[in-house]
C-alpha cells in the first residue's frame, strides 16, 4: 500500500502538511532541523555595536549582511530584524520577505517585499539610542519557495507560513 501518495489523507504522525499559494499540499518531515547559516556584515562584527549610518538616528538604512551556507534548494530569504530584552516580547524593526537567494543582502536592499514593523511602518527602521545598552539580532531564513504575501503583511503572518518550508536559518547579534 502507497500511503505516502499524494491522494493519500493518512499521514503519519511526524509529517506536517503545508499549503503554497497554489493550493497544493506538500508533505515534509516535521521533526528534521533547518541547516545553520553564517551570518556577519562587513560593516560590525557579530556580538559588536551597530555603527551610526544604520541607526534611525543616521541614515536609516539596513546594513549589508553577507551569508554563508545557503543550501540549493532555497528558493527565497526572509530577513528580521529585531529588538531582544523587551518586556512582552521581542521588538520588531524590520521584516523583509521574497528576497532572491544571494549571500550578500545589500545596503538598502530593494529587492524583497517590506511587510509591517512594529513601528506601524513599511521597511527598515533603524535602531535607536537607548539610555541603556539594549540588544538585536538579524535572523535570515532560507525558504524553500516564496511566500507571496502582500507588501505590509505583519511578521505574524510571515511566521504562519514558515512552517517546514524553511530549510536554513542564522543569526546576527548586535547593540546600540
Amino acid at each position: 500500500m502507497n500511503w505516502m501518495g499524494p491522494f493519500c489523507t493518512v499521514m503519519p504522525r511526524e509529517w506536517v502538511e503545508v499549503g503554497n499559494r497554489d493550493g497544493v499540499f506538500l508533505a515534509y518531515p516535521s521533526g528534521t532541523n533547518p541547516l545553520l547559516l553564517q551570518i556577519s556584515s562587513p560593516a560590525f562584527p557579530n556580538g559588536g555595536f551597530l555603527p551610526m549610518p544604520y541607526r534611525s538616528e543616521g541614515c536609516n538604512c539596513n546594513p549589508p549582511l553577507q551569508i554563508v551556507g545557503l543550501p540549493p534548494v532555497a528558493r527565497s530569504l526572509l530577513v528580521i530584524l529585531e529588538q531582544q530584552g523587551t518586556p512582552l516580547s521581542s521588538r520588531t524593526h524590520w521584516v523583509c520577505w521574497d528576497l532572491p537567494v544571494h549571500s550578500l543582502i545589500e545596503t538598502r536592499e530593494q529587492n524583497g517585499t517590506n511587510g509591517r514593523n512594529d513601528f506601524l511602518m513599511e521597511g527598515y527602521t533603524g535602531p535607536f539610542q537607548q539610555k541603556e545598552i539594549t540588544s538585536y539580532r538579524f535572523l535570515v531564513h532560507a525558504l524553500r519557495y516564496q511566500l507571496h504575501l502582500p507588501t505590509g503583511a505583519s511578521r505574524y503572518q510571515v511566521e504562519k507560513l514558515l512552517g517546514a518550508s524553511r530549510v536554513a536559518y542564522g543569526e546576527l547579534s548586535f547593540f546600540v
